[in-house]
């Protein structure tokens, strides 16, 4: 089904309009289309796409992504932090902060929205199976998505039709040709309509010239 939906369609993508077909582009919408899935369990957990949809750009996948000791936050922590934090005002979190659990030696990175839902990143949830899943599934289409994306579709002409159109002109073309006979043989055929040739004249008694028509 994805084979025939991708089938004269090509999409490009990144500022340098890279282009994408065939049978490239039909696992690459198998890709796609697996890890949207994964993607829809982890937001289930976490309660927010927006957060759901950042995390695999950080790659937040690992033990030691999450460890270190109590003064030092991850570097990848570092960075969802931060992310975490400019989308604050829109996804309405009362506060963003990470915290260091001493009996694990982790650090999670808890969120509390205005509506005092709390949206977790933890260790817990990257060793989830649909967490990893996700991840994987984003690393093999990471390459191919690039804004803007443009879809473009291209005519293609089966190999039948192009048999039938080599036939049909074939056709066209004995058909002039015996078009082009029949009117030969026709013209032939045909009494010639120009007026007969008169003979020398002979006057008649009366002095009047009579014209007697050529035989033949």
């Amino acid at each position: 089904m994805i084979k025939r939906a991708s089938d004269g369609l090509t999409v490009r993508f990144g500022e340098g309009a890279a282009k994408i077909e065939g049978a490239a582009l039909a696992k690459f919408i198998s890709l796609l289309n697996e890890y949207v899935g994964f993607a829809g369990k982890v937001g289930k957990r976490l309660r927010d796409d927006k957060v759901t949809e950042l995390l695999p750009t950080l790659d937040l996948s690992k033990r030691a992504d999450f460890e270190g000791d109590k003064n030092t936050l991850p570097p990848k922590l570092q960075k969802l932090e931060k992310a975490l934090k400019a989308i604050s005002k829109e996804r309405a979190f009362k506060s963003v902060s990470t915290r260091f659990d001493e009996e694990h030696n982790l650090w999670k990175s808890p969120t509390l929205r205005q509506s005092g839902r709390r949206v977790l990143h933890s260790l817990e949830l990257a060793s989830s199976a649909e967490y990893r899943q996700m991840i994987t599934k984003y690393r093999q289409i990471e390459a191919n998505l690039e804004p803007p994306f443009v879809v473009e579709h291209v005519k293609k002409v089966s190999a039948k039709s192009e048999e039938s159109e080599a036939e049909d002109e074939a056709a066209d073309s004995d058909a002039s040709a015996e078009m082009t006979v029949e009117e030969k043989a026709t013209r032939r055929s045909k009494p010639s309509s120009a007026p007969p040739i008169a003979s020398p004249s002979r006057r008649t008694r009366s002095g009047t010239p009579r014209v007697r028509p050529r035989r033949g």
